[in-house]
C-alpha cells in the first residue's frame, strides 16, 4: 500500500522549518492542532519549533500528549524526559525515564543516553539503575558501556566503572569519539594503572589523526616575531573564562602578561558567562566567541588571527575543543592546566607541567607532547574575594577532617584510609561535601559505603552544596585538616583549604592526576604531609591531628604563605611567558 502523501499543513511548515520561520511555522501548526490534537506528525514538528525557539514549557505539553499517543516510543520518552529537566521537573522527568525499560530491550541504547542526562541532574539511582539495564541488554555497545561506568564511577562504585570501559575497549579503540569518552573517567578510577590510561590517551591522538583531514600549511615567522618586530601572539582556548574552578587560575595570567612581551587572545567555548568573563574580555588583546563553530570554521579564525601559540585550556573535560587543536591552528601548540593527563594528540607539541607533578625522567613516557616545566609550580592562583576571614577553631572543638572533593574523585582506597584515620583520632568527625551528595540517595550510599570500609556512620557528616560560594568558603571554618582524595588529587579545592588555614594531607601518586597535591604541599613547605602510600597518608594525617600547636600556627599563618607562594602572578607569568618563547623560536627556527 503506497504512503500518504504529507498534508498541505505539513508541507508549508517544514519549509517554513527549514526556512527559519519558526514563528509562521508555530502559528500554522498550533492552528492545524486545534483541528486534530492527536495528529502524530504535527505534534512532532510543533515540538521540535518549540524546542528551536526555546519555548521548553509548551514543547512538554506536546510531548506529553505524544507520550500518551505513542506511549512504547522511546524517542519520545526521551526527549520529554530531557525536556522536563531543562524546565526543573526533575521528580517527572525522572518518572517518564524510568518507563523506558518497560518498552523492551531495544531501548537499551535511549537508556544508557539517558542514564548520563539523569545523571547530570544528580539523580544517581535512576542514573545508575538505566545504565546497568541499557550494559545488561547490550553489552558491546561501547557508547552503552561508557554511559554504565559514568553512573557507576559517580555512584561511587569505580571497579564497576572500570569492568564496563574493559569490557568494551576493542570496540572503542576503533572510534575517537567513543575512546574519547573513556578517558576522563579511567582517571577516576585506581584500577587502571598510568601506563594503561596513556595508551588510551595515545590510541585517541592516532585515531583523530587518521580522521582529521590535513591543514594548509602556516608561516615560518608571521610579521617578524622573531626579529621583535612584535609581541608574541597566544591565543587560549577554554570553556572557563568564568567563575568556576579553572577561571580563578586563568584571569591572572591574561591579566599579567606583559604586552610588549605576549598578546593574549581568548577563545571562548563556554555555555555560561559571568563577571569573570567580562574581566578576562577586558584583559585580552582578542575575545572570540567559538561556542557551537565547527572545529574548522574555529582553525580559518585562528590561522586569521595570526596566533603563533595556541593552548588548550581544557583537555578531555567538557565541552572542549581539542578537534580544533587536531588541525594545528597555529605554529606551535601546547595544553595546560585543564586536564591532569595527556591529550594523547600528536598535534599539540608541548604540556606545562613542574617538577613536582611530572617528575624527570619517568613522566616524560606518559605523555606524547613534550613537557615543558615551569617550576617551582605550574599554577598560579587568585584566591576567592568571596571568602571570609579565618577563624580560629574552638580549643575543646572535636578534630574534624574533611573533603569537599568532586564525589567521583573519593575512591574505595580513599574512603578507607580516611575510615582508619577517624578510627584513629579520638572523638574526631569526617565532613564530605560535594555537589552530588544532595541527592539523598547517594549521601545513604555513602554513608554505607564509609561502614563497609571501617567507618563508623556516625561520626560521618554528608553535605550537598551550599546556597552561596561563600558559605562554602565559611564551612572551613569548621574543619581542621582537609584530606586530598588520591588517585585523583583536588587543585582548588587544595587551595581553597589552605587559604582557610587548613592544610590538606595528600598521597604521592605516580603520574600527574596523581601528584598535584604533591607540587601544591611542597610550594607551601608542607613536604611531611605528603604520604609516599597508604600508611604515611594515614599517619601524617593522624600525626598533625595530635599536634594542637602545629595546627594553630598553620591556621594562622598558611593564607599569607598561599598569598606569598602560590598567588603572585607578578613573578608566575614572565615564567610562562618565557617558555612560549622558547617553543616559539625553536618551532620557527627549525622551518
Amino acid at each position: 500500500m503506497a504512503a500518504r502523501p504529507p498534508s498541505p499543513v505539513r508541507q508549508q511548515a517544514e519549509q517554513l522549518i527549514r526556512a527559519g520561520q519558526h514563528a509562521k511555522a508555530r502559528a500554522i501548526l498550533e492552528r492545524a492542532l486545534k483541528r486534530d490534537p492527536k495528529d502524530v506528525v504535527l505534534n512532532k514538528l510543533l515540538v521540535s519549533v518549540l524546542s528551536a525557539v526555546g519555548d521548553h514549557q509548551r514543547a512538554a505539553f506536546h510531548l506529553e500528549r505524544l507520550a500518551g499517543l505513542l506511549p512504547r516510543d522511546p524517542l519520545i520518552l526521551g526527549s520529554l524526559a530531557e525536556t522536563l529537566l531543562r524546565l526543573g521537573r526533575a521528580d517527572d522527568a525522572e518518572r517518564v525515564a524510568r518507563k523506558v525499560p518497560s518498552i523492551g530491550p531495544q531501548a537499551a541504547p535511549l537508556a544508557g543516553q539517558l542514564a548520563s542526562v539523569m545523571l547530570s541532574s544528580d539523580r544517581h539511582a535512576c542514573a545508575l539503575e538505566l545504565g546497568d539495564w541499557a550494559f545488561e541488554h547490550v553489552p558491546s555497545d561501547a557508547r552503552t558501556a561508557g554511559y554504565a561506568a559514568a553512573a557507576r564511577i559517580f555512584a561511587g562504585d569505580h571497579a564497576g566503572g572500570a569492568e564496563a570501559l574493559r569490557s568494551t575497549t576493542a570496540a572503542r579503540a576503533q572510534d575517537p569519539d567513543l575512546q574519547r569518552d573513556t578517558l576522563l573517567l579511567m582517571l577516576y578510577c585506581g584500577e587502571f594503572s598510568p601506563e594503561e590510561t596513556f595508551v588510551a590517551h595515545k590510541r585517541y591522538g592516532e585515531l583523530m589523526a587518521a580522521r582529521t583531514p590535513p591543514s594548509p600549511p602556516l608561516p615560518r615567522d608571521p610579521e617578524g616575531v622573531l626579529n621583535g618586530d612584535r609581541p608574541l601572539r597566544v591565543g587560549y582556548i577554554s570553556q572557563d573564562f568564568r567563575n568556576r574552578s579553572a577561571g580563578h587560575f586563568i584571569e591572572g595570567i591574561v591579566e599579567h602578561h606583559d604586552r610588549a612581551r605576549v598578546e593574549p587572545w581568548c577563545y571562548s567555548h563556554q555555555l555560561r558567562r559571568d563577571e569573570l568573563t567580562d574581566r578576562v574580555r577586558a584583559h585580552a588583546a582578542g575575545f572570540r566567541e567559538i561556542q557551537g563553530a565547527p572545529d574548522d570554521a574555529v582553525d580559518r579564525v585562528i590561522r586569521a588571527d595570526n596566533i603563533d601559540v595556541a593552548v588548550d585550556l581544557t583537555g578531555h573535560t567538557g565541552l572542549n575543543r581539542l578537534g580544533v587543536l587536531a588541525r594545528k591552528p597555529a605554529p606551535v601548540t601546547a595544553t595546560y592546566m585543564g586536564y591532569a593527563a595527556t591529550t594523547g594528540l600528536g598535534a599539540i607539541d608541548y604540556r606545562l607541567v613542574d617538577a613536582h607533578t611530572d617528575p624527570d625522567p619517568g613522566a616524560n613516557a606518559l605523555a606524547t607532547e613534550e613537557l615543558i616545566r615551569l617550576d617551582p609550580c605550574f599554577l598560579c592562583y587568585t584566591p576567592p574575594s568571596h571568602a571570609p576571614d579565618v577563624t580560629e577553631r574552638a580549643p575543646d572543638a572535636p578534630i574534624t577532617f574533611a573533603s569537599f572533593n568532586t564525589f567521583a574523585k573519593i575512591t574505595d582506597e580513599a574512603l578507607k584510609a580516611w575510615a582508619e584515620i577517624v578510627r584513629a583520632v579520638p572523638g574526631s568527625q569526617l565532613l564530605v561535601k560535594n555537589a552530588g551528595l544532595k541527592d539523598p540517595w547517594l549521601a545513604d550510599r555513602f554513608r554505607a559505603r564509609f561502614e563497609r570500609l571501617g567507618g563508623d556512620p556516625d561520626r560521618l557528616e554528608t553535605m550537598g552544596e551550599t546556597p552561596t560560594a561563600a558559605e562554602h568558603m565559611g564551612l572551613y571554618g569548621r574543619v581542621d585538616i582537609a584530606l586530598d582524595t588520591f588517585p585523583y588529587n583536588g587543585t582548588t579545592t587544595t587551595l581553597e583549604a589552605a587559604w582557610m588555614g587548613v592544610p590538606a594531607v595528600t598521597l604521592a601518586g605516580e603520574s600527574h592526576v596523581a601528584r598535584v597535591g604533591v607540587s601544591l604541599l611542597k610550594n607551601l613547605g608542607l613536604d611531611d604531609l605528603i604520604g609516599g602510600g597508604t600508611d604515611g597518608y594515614v599517619r601524617a594525617a593522624v600525626s598533625l591531628a595530635g599536634d594542637t600547636g602545629r595546627r594553630r600556627s598553620l591556621r594562622r599563618d598558611l593564607r599569607e604563605r598561599v598569598r606569598r607562594r602560590l598567588c603572585d602572578f607578578g613573578s608566575f607569568v614572565p615564567i610562562l611567558e618565557e617558555a612560549y618563547r622558547s617553543m616559539w623560536d625553536r618551532v620557527a627556527r627549525e622551518h
